[in-house]
């Protein structure tokens, strides 16, 4: 009897697909392996991560299926409406989404000195020859028009999936 449940299982370990990030990873299947949130098992020796779930090591656990990734409809999303890094946050990329994030505080403050020197210029008997309007209000137009192009390129790399979150794994 014992010999038989070997050869089965030696049958269905070799019939089962081998260990992708996102597929099937070959174990004795059992809760204490296979994360019971992010995996099924299948049979006693695959465990099956289910969408938007992979397999992280944290510090030697070997607990599969453990890892919610971000999604990708979610990060997009964000940062179409959200165009000052909100959808990197999301995604565990907190460097690039700092980085946004200071050059949408330096427009809006370059935007709020803008103005108030636009006031202060106007405000001089000679203000309608002043080149420095002209030239402040060129700046920021030229500055948010960047901003607003690197938006929509980021908006479009989250929906095509080229980016990974901060781990390192593709979003879902």
């Amino acid at each position: 009897m014992n010999l038989i449940k070997i050869v089965i299982l030696i049958i269905s370990i070799c019939l089962s697909k081998t260990y992708t990030e996102e597929e099937n990873v070959n174990i004795f299947c059992g809760n204490s392996i296979c994360h019971p949130i992010g995996g099924r098992c299948i049979n006693q020796t695959v465990c099956v991560c289910k969408d938007g779930y992979t397999t992280i090591d944290y510090s030697g656990n070997h607990i599969y299926c453990n890892y919610k990734q971000a999604s990708r409809i979610k990060a997009f999303l964000i940062e179409i409406f959200f165009g000052f890094g909100l959808g990197h946050f999301y995604a565990g990329r907190s460097g690039t989404g700092l980085f946004k994030l200071f050059c949408y505080s330096i427009f809006w403050m370059s935007c709020c000195t803008s103005l108030y020197l636009i006031k202060k210029i106007r405000e001089e008997p000679q203000a309608e020859d002043h080149p420095y309007v002209s030239l402040l209000f060129i700046l920021s137009v030229i500055f948010k028009a960047g901003l607003v192009l690197w938006q929509i390129i980021d908006s479009v790399l989250f929906l095509l999936n080229y980016y990974r979150d901060g781990k390192g794994f593709q979003l879902y």
